[in-house]
């Protein structure tokens, strides 16, 4: 097999010999250093062989020493071949072409798929993709691996907790799986506690703030009870107050009712009927009509 490949790297020759003297002839080749593989008889005078290119050209002087004829058949190789692709070189170069552009177009990106993220995560992710040069159109040989990815958007973007990245052809598929933050408490404007009625205060819990008030104290409506300032004299520093306050409170009602009150009762008295009811049919035109068959002075009293 490694000699069939080098003879087709330098070129053979299909060779037919005819004569009497083919036997002697062939010897002759052999012994002149000239190599010859594949013979085959025709008949009792025609022989054929194959013989390396630079080979031919030496065996003339042989052949009129022989009396045989000598005629080339076919040639295979390598340089045959290439002058045949110079021949048909546009068809030639339109093949490589095209493969070129087929394996071109099968490294380019394509798509880039991304799952599980909201919109405002998923514009971080695409805006991070472009910085690394992930984008639709460019060529995968100039884009990091999918695990050099997915460490740079892990590391990049603190809204989620992962994104595994996988190359599907030309398309890039991520799927992202968001951190879930706790909403965060509202910050209120500074402010102070006030009474909304008149009270007695019995209980107080104050979280944040200054106590003006203690317990057993009375408020009235309007007065503050926990300060928003806190801090040395001059030097306060307004927040929120924050706490709970209870308090006893009094109310004065007025109710009138009248002398004499006028009431529905049932006396006891009950009557039982018993009818016959037809409605009115849909393809007819008679109407809804009674009967009744028992109750006519059926009346008892409890």
């Amino acid at each position: 097999m490694k000699n069939q490949w080098i003879e087709f790297i330098f070129g053979e020759v299909t060779t037919k010999v005819t004569g009497k003297g083919i036997e002697r002839f062939l010897n002759v080749l052999t012994r002149n250093g000239l190599h010859i593989w594949n013979v085959k008889r025709h008949g009792t005078e025609t022989v054929t062989f194959k013989i390396r290119v630079r080979d031919a050209f030496k065996i003339r002087p042989f052949v009129k020493q022989s009396g045989c004829e000598v005629s080339f058949l076919q040639r295979n190789g390598a340089p045959f071949l290439f002058k045949r692709m110079l021949k048909n070189s546009g068809f030639v170069l339109g093949a490589v072409l095209f493969l070129f552009i087929i394996i071109l177009l099968s490294n380019v990106v394509w798509g880039i798929d991304i799952k599980g993220a909201k919109p405002a995560t998923e514009y971080k992710i695409r805006k991070e993709l472009d910085k690394m040069g992930v984008k639709i159109g460019k060529v995968q040989f100039f884009i990091d691996n999918v695990d050099t990815i997915q460490k740079k958007l892990t590391d990049n973007i603190g809204a989620i907790t992962w994104v595994g990245v996988e190359l599907k052809g030309t398309t890039y598929q991520l799927q992202v799986v968001e951190k879930k933050q706790p909403k965060e408490p509202e910050q209120p404007a500074p402010r102070n506690l006030i009474a909304t009625k008149k009270a007695t205060i019995v209980k107080m819990e104050v979280e944040k703030g200054q106590k003006l008030v203690d317990i057993h104290d009375q408020v009235v409506p309007g007065q503050i009870i926990v300060s928003g300032l806190i801090g040395k004299e001059g030097e306060e520093i307004p927040i929120a107050a924050k706490g709970k306050v209870w308090g006893e409170t009094w109310y004065k009602s007025h109710v009138e009712l009248p002398l004499k009150t006028t009431f529905n009762v049932y006396n006891g008295k009950e009557d039982q009927k018993y009818l016959i009811q037809a409605r009115k049919c849909r393809d007819t035109h008679l109407g809804v009509w009674k009967i009744k068959i028992q109750g006519f002075k059926n009346r008892r009293e409890h």
